[in-house]
């Protein structure tokens, strides 16, 4: 594997999505200006789709929420905030949870440090998605452009 063109600096705008294409990984995403800090720890959510079609890197669940309330069809499988927050608490408390850490049952979401994330997001992403996106606003986040 070799690089091909490192660190697409990109600034999203309050509430745009970047889509990660096949060949591209996330490296590095740095701290948001409007997030809540936990005892002066930054955190960002990975949400990954049981069906497998979407996965989510972003560093707020209200990003998370309207993102995920675009794609669904029906008006039952919209998320709500509080559902999401309420997921994060359950899987922290109890790993194996009735629902499995998974909110209507299909969103499985996972806190991890700032500094994790990017790795973390990846070794999601391994398992297959057809979409892949990052939410934010004004973050900057750094990709890799890779060749096989």
């Amino acid at each position: 594997m070799s690089v091909v063109h490192i660190n697409r600096g990109v600034k999203l705008e309050p509430g745009a999505s970047m889509y990660l294409q096949s060949n591209e990984c996330v490296t590095e995403v740095r701290p948001d200006y409007h997030v809540r800090r936990v005892g002066g720890k930054t955190f960002g959510y990975v949400v990954e789709d049981r069906h497998h079609e979407i996965l989510i890197l972003s560093q707020k669940l209200e990003l998370i929420r309207d993102h995920i309330n675009q794609h669904v069809e029906y008006k039952p499988d919209r998320v709500s905030l509080s559902g999401l927050y309420e997921i994060i608490s359950v899987v922290s408390d109890n790993p194996r949870s009735r629902t499995g850490g998974a909110t209507k049952n299909r969103w499985f979401v996972h806190r991890h440090l700032l500094g994790d994330l990017a790795a973390a997001f990846e070794e999601v992403r391994s398992k297959g998605f057809e979409q892949t996106v990052v939410l934010g606003s004004k973050p900057t986040v750094h990709t890799q452009t890779v060749t096989v």
